[in-house]
């Protein structure tokens, strides 16, 4: 996330200057779909990993995704059955 900020002087100066903010940790949202909401912050990159189980998971890499807006929705294609669980890593 990006931001320019104007620090005013007297009279006419002033100085101009950008600054960058961390990504924010994602959160996700899950329907009854085989999808998932993913809420971020714009223009930072998120891995999604999904596992098929909590006890002992492997989570495996699905996409990564640089959001455009949030929240985007992300469809798992490959989800056919059974029960999968899913996380966001920022990048």
């Amino acid at each position: 996330l990006y931001g320019t900020a104007y620090q005013g002087g007297t009279g006419n100066n002033g100085t101009i200057f950008s600054l960058t903010l961390p990504c924010q940790p994602a959160d996700l949202a899950i329907a009854l779909y085989s999808g998932i909401n993913l809420f971020g912050s714009i223009g930072c990159t998120y891995e999604i990993d999904y596992a098929t189980n909590l006890a002992n998971p492997t989570w495996l890499p699905l996409a990564t995704n640089t959001l455009a807006s949030s929240p985007f929705l992300f469809i798992d294609t490959n989800a056919i059955s059974g029960v999968r669980f899913y996380r966001a890593i920022t990048q």
